[in-house]
């Protein structure tokens, strides 16, 4: 095995509807046993769990039992034997669908209930970056935005700010109506723009390992119906996220890097749904990435640029 400070493998999905479900203190413990499962047999000893995590000062002997008590739908117990609940059946029973890559948390992280919380938000960042609002993570997780830019602070996340090039022309005052709705004036290679601002993109340095299960397709529906689905990233570069339209409706809006992704998607632009077009390289004076929106209002109509 690698590094055995980062080793534990986890999957962002499960860690984030964990979250939102409050089962962290037995889904950590799941996650060190099925680390201490080597040979892969679905059970592990309580006494060989309990050194662990006592020998590497994770959390108390009081802890562990604590977490152990009662039924869990994480495994069942026989004496000194704790027998796993395969990946496959927890994500059905959280009724979660595992697309992204397993991500590989440092030992570190297990050691206080924040630590581990942040480390599950970065590991939703892995692989590839992702520009997501505040809001959606909240509902993921089922924390507030305070908690939520606090678990964004982790060390294993770095973020970089956005906005979209507005294509209305900046004027000498920026109309109150307009700041409200988050546009600021900026500038970029010595010239003025008015901007619109945008989610965070955030990146992780945590590990990824191979899919394994993930790529095996699962019987239960991909989230929850009182959840809206999170942005992941899309073989063609796109990082998708539903946002609920105040109209009723939830225009799907994507978040491009690549430029042939880009124009395939602009050929393929459906009505009330929004892209976003990343130019490499172009920041302006604040150090913000600036995007170019394009959406097609009603069917039949051009591609108007925001």
């Amino acid at each position: 095995m690698g590094n055995p400070c980062n080793d534990i493998k986890s999957y962002p999905e499960l860690n984030l509807e964990v979250m939102r479900r409050r089962m962290e203190p037995q889904y950590r413990v799941w996650l060190l046993a099925r680390y201490l499962d080597r040979i892969g047999g679905g059970y592990v000893r309580t006494k060989v769990l309990r050194r662990f995590v006592i020998e590497h000062g994770l959390f108390t002997r009081k802890t562990l039992y604590r977490a152990l008590e009662g039924p869990s739908p994480l495994w069942r117990r026989s004496y000194s034997l704790l027998y796993l609940t395969s990946v496959r059946h927890v994500a059905a029973y959280l009724e979660v669908e595992l697309r992204s890559e397993p991500v590989l948390l440092p030992l570190t992280a297990f050691e206080s209930m924040h630590a581990l919380r942040s480390a599950f938000v970065a590991s939703f960042m892995a692989g590839k970056p992702k520009t997501i609002a505040i809001a959606t993570l909240c509902r993921l997780t089922g924390r507030t935005r305070r908690v939520v830019r606090d678990y964004l602070n982790s060390q294993h996340i770095t973020k970089t700010p956005n906005a979209m090039v507005s294509a209305r022309s900046p004027s000498p005052h920026l109309d109150p109506g307009l700041a409200a709705k988050g546009y600021f004036h900026t500038r970029r290679h010595g010239k003025y723009l008015l901007v619109k601002r945008m989610p965070n993109t955030y990146e992780s340095d945590l590990e990824t390992a191979p899919r394994g299960i993930t790529r095996k397709k699962l019987r239960k529906p991909s989230y929850p119906t009182v959840s809206p689905p999170p942005a992941v990233e899309d073989p063609a570069g796109c990082s998708g996220e539903d946002l609920r339209d105040p109209l009723g409706g939830a225009p799907h809006r994507c978040y491009y890097r690549e430029p042939k992704a880009a124009s395939r998607a602009l050929q393929a632009l459906s009505p009330r749904e929004t892209i976003y077009t990343l130019s490499e390289g172009e920041t302006d004076a604040l150090g913000f990435q600036l995007w170019r929106g394009y959406t097609v209002l009603e069917p039949g109509g051009g591609v108007e640029s925001w």
